[in-house]
């Protein structure tokens, strides 16, 4: 449960968030009370973000205000719905079901050692075990043919779904006495500053976007989408130092490297739907596609964080 330092904040933020919602539902209902000329499509979409959103907002509240294992366990589904659908869309050529359990197993073996909360050995181990486990695999299932390329190629998906998004709830398990409660709101920052970086930078793009960033990987993501919107979600961070261990500078630093991570991890993800064919990684979220479409701001940006808090705490 959430300790008794961190339920006020928790429920501020956690008010300025429904509040948001709520704002955006209603202006949602005035553009299609109004209609002129706004395409439908766009209007449903916008209506399943928004309902999605509500969705999303009450399964992390709820795995915060459990604390530490409530967030063990949100994120252990995420990070099994993440590997599904990177399996799910690999090409054929590389299918193995042998390896794809392996992975599997990896990521339970992962978040078996963060529930425990030993993070020395969680941030290790499966970056050393993953390789000549995966390499084993393959050669009892299919021999010595193409042995390195399914291997590598299962890597990252470990590095994704496995290591990178537990650090997540291993923020919630780091000792943070600067903050107003500790690791969970802690946490708790990392969601508002990244998914608020992902929203803003869509909202500035559609509003003031012009030149495309990158056009070949994401050609919706434009320059001045994502230098608008990091600027806002680091003003935002800043706003907020006081629920985590940093002083106002050094959580603007944070958030800036969040943010840049964060873009940089969805435009990675980005690049292999566009190499894969496909739009979206799944259906999970409505009006969101896959799991790894709202989470793909979290894998490079979580372990970052986790390194400035870890040094901040000191």
């Amino acid at each position: 449960m959430l300790a008794a330092g961190a339920r006020e904040p928790f429920l501020a933020v956690l008010a300025g968030a429904l509040a948001v919602l709520l704002i955006a539902s209603a202006v949602a209902r005035g553009l299609r009370a109004r209609g002129g000329g706004i395409d439908a499509a766009e209007l449903d979409n916008l209506d399943a973000r928004i309902r999605s959103w509500w969705v999303m907002v009450a399964l992390l509240a709820g795995a915060a205000a459990v604390g530490y294992a409530g967030v063990v366990a949100l994120f252990a589904v995420v990070s099994w719905l993440a590997l599904r659908e990177l399996i799910a869309n690999a090409p054929g050529s590389i299918r193995d079901p042998a390896l794809d359990r392996t992975c599997t197993a990896l990521v339970v073996l992962q978040y078996a050692l963060v529930a425990h909360g030993d993070a020395r050995l969680a941030t290790v181990a499966l970056p050393l075990v993953a390789p000549p486990v995966l390499a084993a695999v393959a050669l009892a299932s299919g021999g010595g043919r193409d042995l390195g390329r399914r291997v590598a190629r299962r890597l990252p998906w470990l590095v994704i779904a496995g290591w990178g998004l537990s650090y997540v709830p291993l923020l919630v398990a780091l000792d943070a006495p600067g903050s107003a409660g500790g690791g969970i709101l802690l946490f708790v920052w990392l969601i508002v500053v990244a998914q608020g970086s992902d929203v803003l930078q869509y909202i500035v793009g559609k509003l003031a976007g012009r030149r495309r960033i990158a056009p070949v990987v994401s050609p919706d993501k434009t320059v001045e989408g994502f230098v608008g919107g990091a600027a806002l979600a680091v003003a935002i961070g800043a706003a907020l130092h006081g629920i985590t261990p940093f002083d106002p500078r050094l959580a603007a630093l944070a958030a800036l490297v969040v943010t840049t991570l964060g873009f940089a991890g969805g435009l990675v993800l980005s690049g292999w739907k566009r190499r894969y064919g496909i739009k979206d990684w799944g259906r999970t979220i409505r009006g969101h596609g896959g799991v790894l479409d709202r989470v793909d701001s979290l894998w490079l940006s979580a372990p970052a964080l986790y390194g400035v808090a870890a040094m901040a705490v000191r």
